[in-house]
């Protein structure tokens, strides 16, 4: 479904608060910032192998988190069903051009489902 790069990146955005400062830290430069275990290693004073241990134990803290909760399971599904539900409504409205007013409604309904996602689902607000 995703892969494995975002994956991570999902998990440390739903769970990486849940994670010790100092974990938070470490994933934080190398998944948000893009920073090599060498330069972590640097900004800590900790070697490469140090970084990498704390990256794979925040890692499988995450994933615990996630066979816990099940938040970002959840959100995938709710994303895959709001595309689904944008794509059935843009066919209706493709396919009932002339009836205004039922145009209109349709586009009151995408609306609706375009303020759930930004302030319900979008996982900026987790």
């Amino acid at each position: 479904m995703i892969d494995q790069i975002t994956r991570k990146n999902l998990l440390f955005d739903f769970y990486g608060k849940l994670l010790s400062e100092k974990k938070r830290e470490v994933m934080s430069l190398y998944y948000e910032e893009d920073m090599s275990l060498a330069e972590i290693g640097s900004e800590f004073g900790i070697s490469r192998a140090a970084v990498f241990d704390s990256l794979k134990k925040g890692e499988k803290e995450l994933e615990k988190y996630e066979q816990e909760l099940g938040l970002l399971e959840k959100y995938l599904k709710q994303r895959q069903a709001f595309t689904e539900v944008e794509a059935l409504l843009g066919e209706i409205q493709e396919g009932w051009k002339e009836d205004k007013a039922l145009v209109e409604r349709l586009k009151q309904i995408k609306d609706v489902l375009y303020q759930i996602d930004k302030d319900v689902i979008h996982i900026d607000e987790v």
